[in-house]
Order: structure tokens, then sequence, then C-alpha cells
């Protein structure tokens, strides 16, 4: 809105656009569940400073759109990751870590035994995560149960990583 209760005729809108699709062996798509945010009002000095946005928007098919850059929901700096939510996650189906053999190489056997070693140099806690952080992260339950990361970096130092606040965390996805 402009001054004086008169809409504004370059206001940009936009919606949040969520969907899960299945694909099948044979390559055809289906939705199983879709939902749209109500109208969100984009805040900015000029309008135009959107158009370099919009070339990273593209339409893949009539039901799918693609974003090539980070995405934040919730959350107001999503640089650290592509899919940056603040709040808890739910999903009902898997998560998934590419695992195929075809797409590996330089494959060898773990020595179990020395790995198995190192993690049960892991200690397991439980903790609250501080209100500050809650609070900037969206979290709604601060107690936890789990593991430290920096105790982790001197265990397995390829399972944990900074953040760009230099904030310790796990990356599980290296377990897969």
């Amino acid at each position: 809105m402009r001054k004086k209760g008169k809409p504004n005729p370059n206001q940009r809108f936009f919606s949040l656009v969520v969907s899960l699709e299945a694909e099948t062996t044979n390559g055809q798509k289906h939705c199983l569940a879709a939902c749209i945010s109500e109208r969100i009002i984009v805040r900015a000095s000029s309008p135009s400073n959107f158009d370099l946005e919009q070339q990273l928007w593209e339409r893949v098919d009539n039901s799918s759109i693609r974003y090539m850059g980070n995405v934040g929901i919730n959350i107001e700096r999503p640089d650290h990751a592509t899919l940056a939510v603040g709040g808890n996650v739910l999903v009902s189906g898997t998560l998934n870590h590419y695992s195929d053999s075809r797409v590996k190489e330089n494959i060898t056997i773990a020595d179990c035994q020395e790995e198995l070693q190192k993690v049960k140099q892991l200690n397991l806690y439980n903790y609250s995560y501080t209100d500050e952080f809650c609070d900037y992260s969206n979290i709604d339950q601060p107690e936890q149960f789990g593991v430290i990361a920096q105790e982790v970096q001197n265990i397995l130092p390829e399972l944990s990583a900074t953040t760009e606040l230099r904030i310790w965390k796990v990356v599980r996805s290296r377990m897969s």
C-alpha cells in the first residue's frame, strides 16, 4: 500500500508453492500433495529490485517450478543451505541420500572395528538450546538428545563442519 491508503500498482506479490511428487520408473510424475500460501507482499525500495530474481525462477512443466538459488522458509537469510527451514519439518515419507554403487568410485571396505571404536568415543547428551538460538532458528522444542559437533570434529572430522555463522554442525548426509 502507498501512503494515504492507495494501492501501489507496481507492488509485487509472491506465493510459496510446495509440492511432493513421485516419479515412476518409466518417468511419469504424479503429484501426491501440493500447497500454496496466501499472497506474500514483498517490500523493497523499488519493485525493479526483483527483476534479477525472476531470472532464477524457471517453469519446468505445468506442475513444477524450479528456483536456482537458496530458499528460506521462516528464516531471514538462507545463506547456509539450498533449503533452510526455520522451525520443524514434517516429512510424510522418507529423506533419501544417494547411495548407489554406480555413482561412487574408489570404493573400499571400511574397517568396521576401527570405525566402531571411534563411534564408541562419542558421548550422547541431553541438552537444551539457548533461548537466543531458539529465537534465531525458530526452534520450538529446545530440549534435545544427541552429540556435540565439536566432539564429533575431534573423533570423526569428516562428519562435522561450521556454518557461515561459525556454529558447528553434524553433517549427517556424509553417513550414507
